[in-house]
């Protein structure tokens, strides 16, 4: 029956990957965070000019407002939603980073027993 060998050589290659690919993301994640920090101060702008600008009774000006701003509303969420969806490939990349760890562990372990065994 065929075994299928973990090559440290191999392991070690994937966790390098994997870390530059951690770094990636976590750069990109800057980027995102500031865009949404952006997003929702021009939401919140343009919220408070629209109330500001519109007449009638409260309730009638706070959902005038929200008609009138719905756009920038909508591409805050979005915004926050890149921010959630990055930090979850960077939490998956973190499982795999740790799969990857075990796979070292196992490798070195292996490679003792077959130290001690010659």
């Amino acid at each position: 029956m065929p075994r299928n060998e973990l090559d440290p050589n191999q392991v070690m290659l994937n966790l390098l990957a994997l870390s530059r690919s951690m770094q990636q993301l976590s750069d990109e994640l800057d980027d995102l965070e500031k865009n949404a920090v952006e997003a929702k101060e021009e939401y919140t702008l343009a919220y408070a000019t629209a109330f500001l600008s519109n007449s009638g009774a409260v309730e009638v000006r706070k959902q005038q407002t929200l008609l009138d701003t719905s756009e920038k509303r909508l591409a805050t969420e979005l915004a926050e939603t890149l921010v959630k969806a990055h930090k979850r490939k960077i939490d998956t990349l973190r499982v795999r980073i740790d799969v990857g760890r075990s796979a070292a562990a196992l490798v070195r372990a292996e490679s003792e027993l077959l130290r001690v065994g010659r």
